[in-house]
């Protein structure tokens, strides 16, 4: 895998680990359920699975399809950059230092770059993975 193959993949999981982050937190404020407290089952595989209440089931989507809205609405690199930082990053979020360095400098680039752009991508992609529980 090249050097800039390594960059955006690490950047794309980065970038849907901090949606799960905030989905996740946003569902468990809404709902006053803890994700980690969510009983759990075994499959007829024998896999442990979530058992997702009711009211869990009806918030996350909510909650995905509101975000992934809101960031479809940011067109310009300022809008969706003070969005991601203030919406996003509003839920405690996990960031080793280069990968803070990489996702800032993919937000904040400026010129002719687009890299703002991958970055709305892979957020509006991982967050409508979630609006199915």
């Amino acid at each position: 895998m090249s050097d800039e193959a390594a960059r955006r993949a690490a950047l794309a999981k980065r970038v849907h680990d901090m949606v799960e982050a905030y989905v996740r937190g946003r569902t468990e404020s809404r709902t006053n359920l803890k994700w980690r407290e969510l009983p759990r089952v075994t499959d007829e595989r024998g896999r442990p699975r979530i058992q997702y209440p009711e009211r869990w089931r009806e918030t996350q989507p909510k909650v995905a399809q509101e975000a992934f809205l809101q960031m479809r609405a940011r067109r310009q690199q300022g809008d969706f950059v003070e969005y991601f930082a203030g919406t996003i990053c509003s839920v405690a979020q996990f960031l080793p230092n280069a990968e803070y360095q990489a996702l800032t400098e993919a937000l904040l680039a400026g010129g002719d770059s687009e890299q703002w752009e991958d970055v709305r991508a892979l957020a509006m992609i991982a967050i409508a993975t979630m609006a199915n529980v």
